[in-house]
């Protein structure tokens, strides 16, 4: 008889011992892409209903989470590809732009703090004066004071126009019902209020009055005007943020190896996106709402955007180089 063979016997070997980076790297693509959210959502959702955060306060953090993690996901990124040492100083000058060109108006608009000017006007108001020191760039804030004071009306809609300094400012206002779907063959009617608008206006030094023009008997009769001085124009915030999403088209653009998976551009572009949408939905009382609705849409629009613009600037790119 033959012999008879032991089979073989293989010794496990030990993995090597992960570094920190590593185990970070391991534990994001694992489960932090589902328990990171989550879990800031369930801390959301418990200091709302405790009542630590009001509805202000929801929408601000919201808005302060989104300009954190898009700003820090560009950080990661440079942080973990082989990229020289200029860049990170090149990456650290578009986070300042970012703080200048978002966090602040985001601030501004949430809390604009004390009125430099308020009034009660209605139709046939004229020449309420202003004040010789209010002056330079300021938010007006037009308010529909009666047709929020009246929750029993159901279908109102109308205009304003004022006069503030000389320059005319026109909007509307509304109170309508909707139809949403409920279900799969349902639907329901939902109320959709809008009652308050946000201006952004130059006033010169000197004496200037406010003079209302038109107020639509549907809406009024009374509105209030607001003015809430701004530290940093919407205009000269939309450059800080070109200029940062100009930062990572370059870095796109420049090195094509270390932004091939995850590209720069579209995280600050996510941000110029949240910030345009988010401003022009704001009302006061539904700060969440505009908050996650800019969330959403910043995101697929932006990270769509900056996508498309990073194409576009590694094929010239690659022509100046040809």
């Amino acid at each position: 008889m033959g012999r008879l063979k032991r089979p073989k016997t293989t010794i496990p070997t030990r993995k090597p011992a992960l570094s920190r980076r590593e185990q970070v790297e391991e534990f994001l693509h694992d489960w932090g892409r589902l328990v990171i959210p989550l879990g800031v959502l369930a801390v959301l959702a418990g200091l709302r209903y405790l009542g630590v955060l009001d509805d202000t306060g929801l929408g601000f953090t919201i808005s302060v989470l989104f300009l954190v993690v898009s700003t820090g996901a560009a950080a990661w990124l440079v942080w973990r590809e082989p990229f020289p040492r200029w860049v990170r100083g090149v990456l650290a000058a578009a986070g300042v732009l970012v703080l200048g060109g978002a966090f602040v108006p985001l601030v501004q608009t949430a809390y604009p703090g004390a009125p430099a000017f308020q009034q009660v006007v209605s139709q046939g108001t004229k020449g309420v004066p202003i004040g010789s020191e209010v002056s330079g760039f300021h938010h007006l804030e037009v308010y529909a004071h009666s047709l929020a004071g009246r929750p029993d009306v159901r279908g109102a809609q109308g205009r304003y126009h004022l006069k503030v300094a000389g320059q005319d400012v026109e909007g509307s206002f509304s109170d309508m019902m909707r139809s949403v779907r409920a279900g799969r063959r349902g639907s329901r009617a939902v109320e959709q209020k809008h009652l308050m608008e946000i201006h952004t206006v130059t006033l010169p030094e000197g004496e200037k009055t406010l003079d209302v023009i038109r107020v639509d008997s549907s809406i009024g009769p009374d509105l209030q005007v607001s003015l809430f001085p701004v530290a940093v124009p919407p205009a000269f915030a939309t450059v800080l943020l070109v200029l940062a999403v100009g930062m990572g088209l370059f870095l796109d653009a420049r090195f094509p190896g270390q932004t091939e998976r995850w590209r720069l551009t579209p995280w600050f572009a996510m941000v110029a996106a949240y910030v345009a949408i988010f401003e022009s939905a704001y009302e006061r009382g539904a700060v969440t709402n505009a908050a996650v609705w800019s969330t959403v849409f910043g995101t697929a629009v932006g990270f769509t955007v900056g996508w498309l613009l990073t194409v576009v600037a590694r094929k010239i790119a690659t022509r100046l180089r040809s």
